[in-house]
């Protein structure tokens, strides 16, 4: 078949085509993130746990996880079975009676992920005071 100009149509490439180069592949892949105030993640563990397999997301980032620190029962539970956990506690004042039963650590922050995901905590230039 030939066109008004005489070439070919045939030998017409699309200019998608013509673009590529030699490092095109695969796109790489997309992480999928997600956030939940969990209002206390001491008996929610497994529910995290649950979101992160049902809706696959990569990254859960989990708000007010009410934990005192890295060694807390509940953050430990979630580093167990291929998962990283990147956690901060709510600085506990020195004037909070922290060691009476009905304390609660209000706060916290933490980033659940598998450990095929690569997760580092950074260091920012300036100290939070909340």
């Amino acid at each position: 078949m030939t066109s008004s100009t005489g070439r070919s149509s045939a030998s017409v490439t699309s200019p998608s085509s013509a673009c590529r180069g030699r490092h095109v592949g695969v796109p790489p892949r997309q992480l999928c993130f997600a956030t939940l105030n969990t209002r206390s993640l001491r008996h929610k563990v497994a529910g995290v746990r649950q979101i992160l397999s049902d809706y696959g997301a990569d990254v859960l980032c989990l708000t007010e996880t009410w934990h005192e620190g890295s060694d807390d029962v509940s953050i430990r539970r979630l580093r167990t079975g291929g998962y990283q956990v990147l956690e901060r506690a709510r600085p506990i004042p020195s004037s909070v009676a922290a060691d009476t039963t009905d304390f609660i650590n209000h706060g916290g922050v933490a980033i659940v992920a598998p450990t095929s995901v690569r997760v580092a905590k950074l260091t920012p230039k300036f100290e939070p005071s909340t």
